[in-house]
C-alpha cells in the first residue's frame, strides 16, 4: 500500500505544471513595472512587487485553478488598502485581470496580456542577466549589460562591444537609420530567453 501511495504522489507531482515555491518574474512591453509570482500550493498564488531603493515589499494572494493545460488566475476583489498599494507600486494594471498561463520550456506564457514569466533562478545566471541583444541591419550581436544591484547601482561595468561602438560612432547622426526596442513576450518568442532583457533593432530606412 505504501508503494502505491508513493507512486500516486510521484505521478501527481510530475503532472503538475508549476514548481511550488518557485518565483517567476514578469516581462511585458505593456506594463510600467514588473512583478513576481509564486505558487504557494495547488490553489493559491502570491503576487509581489519588485522592491527598489527606498520602497517596501507589497504582496497579495489570490486563488488559481487548472483548465485543460492552462492555469487561470482571476485578480479582483481588492480592499481599499490593497488598491492603494497597487497604485503606489505601479501594479494597478493587475486589477481585474484574468491571466491564462501555459507552460513553454521552463517559462510561463500569458498570451492574453503579452507577458512571459521567467524563473528567478534563471534570471540570476550571469549569462542571462548580463546579456542583451542588438540587431544591426539584420545582424545579431550579443551585448554585455554589466551588473546592477537591487538599488539600480552598477556593480560591474558592461564590457565594450567594439562592433556596436564602431557603428554608433559612425552613424550617431545618420538619419537613414531608425531604432526600436521590443520587450516582453514578443521579444521572447522571436529571440529566446535573452530577449527578455529587451532587443534593440537598428535598421536602415533607405
Amino acid at each position: 500500500m505504501k508503494k502505491i501511495l508513493f507512486f500516486i504522489l510521484l505521478s501527481s507531482l510530475h503532472s503538475y505544471s508549476q514548481d511550488l515555491n518557485t518565483s517567476y518574474t514578469s516581462f511585458s512591453s505593456e506594463n510600467p513595472r514588473e512583478h513576481i509570482i509564486r505558487f504557494l500550493n495547488d490553489s493559491i498564488i502570491e503576487f509581489q512587487n519588485i522592491p527598489t531603493h527606498g520602497s517596501k515589499s507589497f504582496s497579495f494572494k489570490r486563488r488559481y485553478f487548472k483548465e485543460n493545460e492552462n492555469t487561470i488566475i482571476e485578480i479582483k476583489n481588492f480592499n481599499e488598502e490593497e488598491r492603494n498599494n497597487l497604485k503606489i507600486y505601479n501594479l494597478d494594471y493587475l486589477e481585474n485581470k484574468r491571466i491564462y498561463l501555459s507552460k513553454y520550456k521552463s517559462e510561463l506564457i500569458d498570451k492574453n496580456n503579452n507577458t512571459v514569466y521567467v524563473k528567478n533562478e534563471i534570471l540570476n545566471r550571469n549569462n542571462i542577466k548580463r546579456k542583451s541583444i542588438t540587431i544591426i541591419n539584420g545582424k545579431k550581436i550579443i551585448v554585455d549589460r554589466g551588473i546592477t544591484n537591487g538599488y539600480g547601482l552598477i556593480e560591474k561595468m558592461p564590457k565594450e562591444n567594439k562592433a556596436v561602438t564602431k557603428f554608433v560612432m559612425e552613424n550617431a547622426e545618420n538619419v537613414k537609420f531608425k531604432s526600436e526596442v521590443i520587450r516582453g513576450l514578443k521579444a521572447y518568442e522571436k529571440y529566446g530567453i535573452l530577449g527578455i532583457n529587451g532587443v534593440c533593432i537598428i535598421t536602415k530606412t533607405e
